[in-house]
C-alpha cells in the first residue's frame, strides 16, 4: 500500500505544473491511510512557514495566495527531529502542548480558521531539507478527530515529503522564471526604444514592436541575408561599428541619420556582441529626431546669437571709420567740383573725372556700411511682395536665358502685402538673386524662388544649384567685406540685405551644402497695421538749384565746422555760388558771429571738436532763436539716435556727409525762398 501511494504521489509529482497539482494529489493519495487527509506545503523564509493556500476548498478562509506564519514551538520541532504532531482543535493539542505555547497571531488565527471550517484535527507536520539545510515544510491534518498518526504513517509522510518538496520547488523556479520572462517581455515591448536581438546569421530572435519598425525601415521585408548584407543597408557611419562588434567583439554605440519613407530621422544605437548561441549581437536602438532636432534649433539660435553679435561689433568698428572717412570725402568731392569747374582744368578734365567717380564710389561704400551699422529710417509703404518678385523676374529672364539659367518661379502670398520700402526690399532679393547667378557660373543650373505666407509671416527662399558653401563659409557671408567672389564685388552686399531685412523687423537665414547648392530664406512679416515712422527724407523735389537767389541777393550762410578742410571747402563752393559766407569752428565762435550778422541759412556740422550741434541750438535758444529755423545740421551718421532725436526735437533739416557743390545750392536755394 505504502509503494501505491509513493508511485502514484511520485507520478503526480512528475506531471504536475502547478503547487496546487502536486498538492491536491497527495488528499486523494493518502485517503485510505490518513482519514480525510489534507495537506499544506510551506516553504522556509527566515524563520517564517509560507504556506502555499491555493487549493481551492481553503479560498473562502484566506485572502491572498500565501498564508505566512512565523516558526513556533511545533515548527522549531519539526525542523530540528524532522517531524512534529499538533491539533488545529483548541484543547485537543495535548500530546503536543507546546504548540499552543506561542502568542497567537492574525495568520495563526486564520489557520485555525481553516482547520475549523474544513473540520480538521490532528496534523503532523513534517519538514524537507534541500543540501542539509531545511527548505519546506508538509502539514498533513485529518478530518477523524479520532485519528492519531502512528509512526509508521510519519515515517510514509517523511518519505514523501522527500518527493513532494523537490517537485513543488522546481515548479515554484518554474512559476518565478515564467513570470519574470513575462515580466521582461511586458518591459521590453513596453520601452521606446527599440531590442533586437540576432544570432549568428543575423536573423532575429526577438524583437519588441519598435525593433521591429526599425528593422522594417533598414531591412524591408527582411530580404538581407548575413551581417555583411545587413551592414550595407545601413547608413555608412554605422558599418564599422557592426564589423567592430561582430567580427572584433567589441561593443560599440554611434547616431545615424536615416530616410523613413521620405522623412528624415535620427536614432541612437548601442551594438553589444554575445557569445552564448546562438545569440550573436544585441541592438538597442532610440529614436531622437525630436532631440536632435531641437538640438540644431538651439545650436542654429546660438550661432545667431553669436553672429548677430559680432555682427553688432563689426558694424560698430565700420560704422565708427566710416563718420571718420566722411570729412575726407566731403573735402575731396568738393574740391574737385571746384577744381572741373576752373579754366585751367582743362587738360586735367579726365582726371579730376576719376577723382570725382572714385570718390563718389567711396561715399556709397561709406554709406552702405553706415546703413549696416545703423539702418537709418527710410519712407514705407504697402509693398506687395509679389510685385517685387515679378519685377526681378522680369528683370533678369534675358540673362538667365543667355546663360542658360533655369528658373522657377513659385511666389503665392495671398495678396499677403508687407509694410516697408518697396527699393530697399527690391535690392535684397535682386542682390539674392544675382548672388545665385554668380554660384552657379558658367556650368549652367537652375534657381528656384519659393515664397508662401506662413501665419503671420511672408516666407520667400531663393535656391541655387551650385557648389554650396562649407559651414565655415557660411557661419561669415553676413559679415560686411566678406566675399566668396574673390576680386569681385566690395564684400557688403549680403551685409547691406541683411541689415534692410533687419529694418523691415524681418530675418535672413542662409542654408547650404557643398555640391549641393544654397538657399536663402527672407521673413517679413505680413502687415497689419501701418507702424508709426516719420522717416527724413533729402528729396529736393521742386527745390530750385541754380547759385543765386531768385531776389538776386547773396544768401549770407554760416559754416560751423571743426575741420579746416570743410570749412574752406565751404566757404569756396558757397562764395563761388555767389553768395557770402562766414565759417566757426566751434559754438562759442558761431554764437559770437550770430550775434553781430544776421544769417540766412546755418551749416553746422554735428560732431565738433569738442562738443555736438546740441550747444550750438542752446546757444540760439537763448541768444538767436529765430535762426534755429534756418539750421541744417550736416553729419555722416544720419540715422544716429542722438541726431534723430536733435533734428526732431528742433524740427531742423538734415545734409548727409559726404555732400557736394548740388546739395549745398539745394539748401541755399531753399533758405532763399523761406526768405521771402
Amino acid at each position: 500500500n505504502e509503494q501505491r501511494i509513493l508511485a502514484e504521489i511520485a507520478s503526480a509529482a512528475a506531471v504536475g505544473t502547478t503547487i496546487a497539482e502536486i498538492i491536491g494529489s497527495l488528499s486523494g493519495a493518502l485517503g485510505g491511510t490518513v482519514p480525510g487527509a489534507f495537506a499544506l506545503y510551506g516553504r522556509l523564509s527566515e524563520g517564517t512557514i509560507i504556506y502555499d493556500t491555493v487549493a481551492a476548498d481553503v479560498a473562502p478562509f484566506v485572502s491572498s495566495a500565501e498564508l505566512p506564519l512565523s516558526f513556533d514551538a511545533a515548527g522549531r520541532e519539526a525542523q530540528a527531529t524532522g517531524y512534529c504532531l499538533g491539533s488545529l482543535q483548541k484543547g485537543r493539542g495535548k500530546e503536543n502542548p507546546r504548540t499552543w505555547g506561542e502568542p497567537p497571531d492574525a495568520a495563526r488565527e486564520t489557520l485555525h480558521r481553516i482547520g475549523r471550517g474544513l473540520g480538521l484535527h490532528r496534523y503532523c507536520l513534517v519538514s524537507y531539507s534541500a543540501a542539509g539545510t531545511a527548505a519546506g515544510m508538509l502539514m498533513v491534518a485529518s478530518t477523524d478527530p479520532g485519528y492519531i498518526f502512528s509512526p509508521a504513517h510519519i515515517a510514509l509522510l517523511r518519505r514523501i515529503v522527500r518527493i513532494v518538496g523537490p517537485a513543488i520547488e522546481a515548479v515554484r523556479a518554474a512559476t518565478k522564471i515564467a513570470h519574470q520572462s513575462e515580466l521582461n517581455e511586458l518591459v521590453l515591448r513596453s520601452l521606446r526604444e527599440g531590442v533586437i536581438l540576432l544570432d549568428h546569421d543575423a536573423n532575429v530572435v526577438f524583437t519588441n514592436p519598435t525593433g521591429a519598425a526599425f528593422l522594417e525601415a533598414v531591412n524591408p521585408g527582411g530580404s538581407a541575408r548575413g551581417f555583411e548584407e545587413l551592414a550595407l543597408l545601413l547608413p555608412e557611419a554605422t558599418r564599422a561599428n557592426v564589423a567592430l562588434a561582430v567580427t572584433g567583439n567589441q561593443a560599440s554605440s554611434g547616431r545615424a541619420r536615416m530616410v523613413v519613407s521620405g522623412h528624415e530621422r535620427w536614432v541612437d544605437y548601442e551594438l553589444v556582441p554575445l557569445d552564448e548561441d546562438p545569440y550573436r549581437l544585441l541592438v538597442v536602438t532610440s529614436e531622437v529626431t525630436g532631440a536632435v532636432r531641437r538640438e540644431a534649433e538651439q545650436q542654429k539660435q546660438r550661432d545667431g546669437w553669436e553672429q548677430a553679435s559680432r555682427l553688432v561689433a563689426l558694424g560698430e568698428l565700420v560704422g565708427g571709420v566710416a563718420h571718420e572717412l566722411n570729412n575726407p570725402l566731403t573735402a575731396i568731392l568738393g574740391f574737385s567740383e571746384i577744381l572741373s569747374s576752373g579754366p585751367e582744368a582743362a587738360s586735367v578734365r579726365e582726371e579730376i573725372g576719376i577723382i570725382r567717380k572714385e570718390a563718389l564710389r567711396a561715399r556709397d561704400i561709406v554709406r552702405d556700411l553706415l546703413f549696416i551699422a545703423r539702418p537709418a529710417p527710410v519712407e514705407q509703404t504697402l509693398v506687395a511682395m509679389n510685385d517685387v518678385i515679378g519685377h526681378i523676374e522680369r528683370l533678369r529672364r534675358a540673362d538667365w536665358a543667355r546663360d542658360g539659367i533655369e528658373v522657377d518661379v513659385d511666389v503665392d502670398l495671398g495678396g499677403s502685402p508687407v509694410w516697408g520700402n518697396e527699393s530697399q526690399l527690391s535690392q535684397v532679393f535682386l542682390n539674392l538673386v544675382i548672388n545665385a547667378e554668380h554660384a552657379i557660373g558658367d556650368r549652367g543650373g537652375s534657381i528656384r524662388i519659393i515664397g508662401r505666407r506662413r501665419r503671420q509671416d511672408v516666407c520667400i527662399a531663393v535656391s541655387d544649384s551650385g557648389s554650396g558653401m562649407a559651414r565655415e563659409v557660411v557661419d561669415r557671408v553676413f559679415e560686411p567685406f566678406f566675399s566668396t567672389k574673390q576680386s569681385a564685388g566690395t564684400g557688403l552686399g549680403l551685409s547691406l540685405s541683411r541689415s534692410m531685412v533687419v529694418a523691415h523687423q524681418g530675418t535672413i537665414s542662409v542654408e547650404s551644402d557643398p555640391g549641393i547648392g544654397t538657399t536663402f530664406t527672407v521673413t517679413l512679416p505680413v502687415y497689419d497695421a501701418a507702424p508709426v515712422s516719420a522717416p527724413f527724407e533729402t528729396q529736393t523735389d521742386g527745390v530750385p538749384t541754380h547759385s543765386a537767389a531768385a531776389d538776386g541777393r547773396a544768401v549770407r550762410v554760416l559754416v560751423i565746422d571743426d575741420e579746416p578742410n570743410l570749412r574752406k571747402l565751404c566757404q569756396r563752393l558757397i562764395i563761388s555760388l555767389g553768395h557770402s559766407c562766414s565759417v566757426a569752428q566751434d559754438s562759442a565762435t558761431a554764437l559770437a558771429l550770430a550775434s553781430a550778422e544776421d544769417f540766412d541759412m546755418v551749416l553746422c556740422d554735428y560732431r565738433l571738436a569738442s562738443e555736438s550741434a546740441d550747444a550750438v541750438l542752446a546757444g540760439f535758444v537763448e541768444h538767436a532763436p529765430h535762426l534755429i529755423a534756418r539750421t541744417v545740421v550736416a553729419t555722416g551718421a544720419a540715422n544716429d539716435v542722438a541726431v534723430l532725436e536733435l533734428v526732431a526735437r528742433f524740427g531742423l533739416r538734415l545734409i548727409a556727409k559726404p555732400y557736394g557743390g548740388e546739395e549745398i545750392a539745394a539748401e541755399i536755394a531753399r533758405a532763399a525762398l523761406l526768405r521771402g
